[in-house]
């Protein structure tokens, strides 16, 4: 989770959507029932950060990833 939460922050940081959207993803897909990262965000709230990112981008297999994670 860790990992995951460093790689948001230097996506954000670097301004690289897609690997944010990947970041997203992965702990939104980690995320148990009322967990929630240290901003706040619970599983639910990642998954549609990067439902949204990578519908920006047209990145139809990540999208796909990211609606089947639901």
């Amino acid at each position: 989770m860790a990992a995951w939460r460093r790689s948001l922050d230097a996506a954000r940081r670097f301004d690289l959507p897609y690997d944010e959207g990947m970041a997203h993803l992965e702990l939104g897909r980690h995320l148990g029932p009322g967990q929630v990262t240290p901003g706040g965000w619970g599983r639910e709230e990642h998954l549609a950060r990067a439902r949204e990112l990578f519908q920006a981008l047209g990145t139809d297999p990540a999208l796909r990833r990211a609606q089947e994670a639901r």
